[in-house]
């Protein structure tokens, strides 16, 4: 049984090369592969974030698969240059703790978008 390879990508923290990366190998624009949406309830209501003391909306990030891998990739890059798009492509998902982070807010607290696959 093999470790899960964790994969964290702070959205701030990339290049514009690793942008231009991105949009090669996967053919998607960043700014419309990823998109936090409100959470909303039968009636079209926006649903506050249980765990924001600040009662912020409850957002989700949606991300096609290509973009998820093209995300995988970036950062396994970081760590083997070497790495191939194709080599992605032969990953499970249950091999992968996948979390996506932009920035932080005015306390600290990480906004994280997307969290651990399963």
């Amino acid at each position: 049984m093999s470790d899960k390879k964790k994969i964290s990508i702070n959205m701030d923290d990339l290049t514009f090369g690793e942008l231009e990366e991105f949009e090669n190998v996967t053919g998607l624009v960043m700014s419309e592969a990823i998109k936090t949406e409100f959470v909303r309830d039968h009636q079209g209501n926006k649903l506050p974030d249980p765990d924001d003391p600040k009662g912020r909306p409850l957002t989700e990030t949606k991300m096609s698969v290509k973009a998820m891998m093209g995300m995988v990739y970036l950062s396994m890059r970081r760590d083997n240059p070497d790495v191939t798009f194709g080599t992605v492509r032969q990953m499970k998902l249950s091999d992968i703790d996948f979390e996506l982070t932009e920035g932080t807010d005015e306390e600290g607290k990480d906004s994280t978008l997307t969290s651990e696959e399963s």
